[in-house]
C-alpha cells in the first residue's frame, strides 16, 4: 500500500513539472493597485497554496468550535454524575 501511495505521489509531481514546462508563458494579473507578470504555473501552485491555507485555517476554526463543545458536555456530564451520586447516597426513609 506504502508503494502505492508513493506511486502516487511520483506521478503527481512528473504532472505538475510538465505541467510547468508546458506553460512557461507569462499572465498578467491586474491586483487593483499593481499589475504583476508571473508565470502562469507560479499563479497556479500559489493559488492552490492559498486554498489549502485557507481550508485549513477554516477546518480548524471548526475543530476549536468543537472541542470547547465537547469540552462543555463533558463538564455537563460531571456535574450530573456528582448529582446522581448524591442521590444514591440519600438514606431512604421508611414509611412504617
Amino acid at each position: 500500500m506504502r508503494i502505492l501511495i508513493w506511486f502516487f505521489y511520483i506521478v503527481l509531481i512528473i504532472l505538475g513539472v510538465t505541467f510547468a514546462v508546458l506553460n512557461a508563458g507569462d499572465v498578467q494579473v491586474n491586483l487593483y493597485v499593481i499589475s504583476l507578470k508571473v508565470p502562469i504555473a507560479l499563479l497556479m501552485a500559489s493559488m492552490i497554496g492559498l486554498g489549502l491555507m485557507l481550508g485549513f485555517l477554516l477546518s480548524l476554526i471548526r475543530y476549536w468550535r468543537l472541542k470547547f463543545e465537547m469540552n462543555k458536555i463533558k463538564h455537563q456530564l460531571k456535574i450530573s454524575a456528582k448529582e446522581i451520586k448524591n442521590l444514591r447516597d440519600i438514606p431512604l426513609k421508611d414509611q412504617h
